[in-house]
C-alpha cells in the first residue's frame, strides 16, 4: 500500500497538485509565497523529457553560431549601407551635372540648327554661283589624250566644225579657252574630259541644240559626246537619273509628258 501511495504521488500532474493545494487554501503561506509559485517551482524542479532537452540544444547550438556570426553581418550590413548611402550620393551629384549639361546644350542645339540652315543656305548660293559661273561651259566627252596637240583650242574650234557640218568658209564658235580636266592619265585609262569656254551663251547654246539635231557625233572615227558643264552637286543629281534614262530609252514605243504647260 506505501508504493502504491508513492506511485499515486509520482503519477500526480503539477496541475491537479495545484489545484488541490488551491483547495484547500488560496492564502499566501508564512514567508509571501503562493501556492501557485510554489506549484511552478515544484514543476521546474521535475525533470525535463528527452525529447525537449534535444530540442532546446539544438535551439542553443544555432544560437550560439549566429551570434559567432552575428558580428561580421553587422559590420558587412554598415559596410554596404555606407557604400549604398555612397552610390547614392554620387547618383545624385551625377544627375544634377547631367541637368546642369543639358540645360547648357538646349541653347548650343537651337544654336546649331540655325548654323546648318544657314550653311544649307549658303551652299545653295554657292552651287547657284558656281553654275552661274559655268553657263558658257560644255564638257566635251571620250576625245582621245594627246589627240588636241599642242593647241587645244584651235583644236576645240576645228573638232566642233567637223562634228556640226559647219561650213568651212564660216567661223567658227569663239572661244575663251579650253583645257583637260583633272590629271594626266596612263594610255590604258579612260581619257579626261575637255572643257570649252565660250565667249557667247548664246554660242554654247546653238552648239547643244545641234549636237541634239545631229545624234551621233564623230571625229576622225572616234565617237564623241558634249554635255553642259555642271557643278559636281548637280552632276550627283542629274546622275540619279540615269536609270530612268536609260529604262525610257529601252521602251520602244514614244513617250510624251506634260509639265507645267509644255510637252517634253
Amino acid at each position: 500500500m506505501a508504493n502504491n501511495e508513492r506511485s499515486s504521488r509520482r503519477g500526480t500532474k503539477p496541475s491537479q497538485t495545484f489545484n488541490k493545494l488551491a483547495s484547500k487554501s488560496s492564502s499566501k503561506d508564512g514567508d509571501g509565497h503562493s501556492l501557485e509559485d510554489k506549484v511552478n517551482e515544484q514543476a521546474e524542479e521535475e525533470p525535463c523529457p528527452r525529447w525537449a532537452e534535444k530540442i532546446i540544444q539544438e535551439i542553443t547550438s544555432v544560437q550560439e553560431k549566429i551570434n559567432i556570426h552575428l558580428p561580421t553581418i553587422q559590420a558587412t550590413t554598415a559596410r554596404i549601407e555606407s557604400e549604398l548611402a555612397s552610390l547614392t550620393n554620387r547618383i545624385t551629384t551625377a544627375e544634377q551635372r547631367i541637368s546642369d549639361v543639358e540645360d547648357k546644350l538646349s541653347p548650343i542645339s537651337e544654336s546649331h540648327k540655325t548654323l546648318e540652315s544657314q550653311v544649307d543656305q549658303l551652299s545653295q548660293k554657292v552651287d547657284y554661283l558656281e553654275n552661274y559661273s559655268r553657263r558658257n561651259n560644255l564638257r566635251i566627252v571620250n576625245i582621245a589624250e594627246n589627240m588636241e596637240g599642242s593647241d587645244i583650242k584651235v583644236f576645240a574650234t576645228n573638232l566642233l566644225k567637223t562634228a556640226l557640218d559647219i561650213p568651212a568658209d564660216q567661223p567658227g564658235p569663239e572661244l575663251e579657252r579650253a583645257h583637260r580636266v583633272g590629271p594626266p592619265r596612263d594610255s590604258n585609262g579612260k581619257p579626261r574630259p575637255i572643257i570649252i569656254r565660250l565667249l557667247r551663251f548664246q554660242d554654247k547654246e546653238n552648239i547643244l541644240h545641234a549636237s541634239r539635231r545631229k545624234g551621233e557625233l564623230s571625229y576622225k572615227s572616234l565617237r564623241f559626246f558634249i554635255f553642259q558643264d555642271y557643278s559636281v552637286t548637280v552632276s550627283q543629281m542629274r546622275a540619279e537619273y540615269n536609270p530612268i534614262k536609260t529604262a525610257r530609252s529601252s521602251v520602244p514605243a514614244a513617250i510624251s509628258c506634260k509639265a507645267c504647260g509644255h510637252h517634253g
